[in-house]
């Protein structure tokens, strides 16, 4: 299941106050991929880079996701609850009995997408 987290963690980037730090810019570019690119967004603290990295053909390394372990993020699921513009994976587990709006906690932790550069 890939909607296990229901509320932000304690240093989501989607808080208002409290996130983990990132680049400039960084978190414009998130949002415009959860939104302009229908992407998914999985929260930092349920990824280990170390076991789901493989060896490609060409000798590099790729990430591999575990849909058991990596979740989607919390706060970019209410982030774009708050926008109205659920991405493609929150339509179809919604559709699938698998990802329900109604339990999602934290709203007002998380970051106004007025405050944002993105187009809705």
């Amino acid at each position: 299941m890939f909607f296990k987290l229901k509320r932000p963690c304690k240093n989501c980037p989607f808080l208002k106050e409290g996130g983990v730090p990132l680049a400039k810019g960084r978190l414009d570019g998130i949002v415009q991929e959860l939104v302009e690119k229908d992407m998914d967004f999985t929260c930092h603290k349920t990824i280990d880079y170390k076991s789901q990295m493989v060896e490609t053909t060409d000798g590099d390394e790729e990430f591999v996701k575990d849909y058991e372990r990596n979740q989607h993020c919390a706060g970019a699921l209410i982030f774009l609850e708050k926008m109205d513009r659920p991405n493609q994976a929150m339509r179809l587990g919604e559709r699938l009995g698998l990802y329900n709006r109604f339990e999602l906690e934290g709203h007002e932790l998380v970051i106004e997408p007025e405050n944002m550069k993105v187009k809705k």
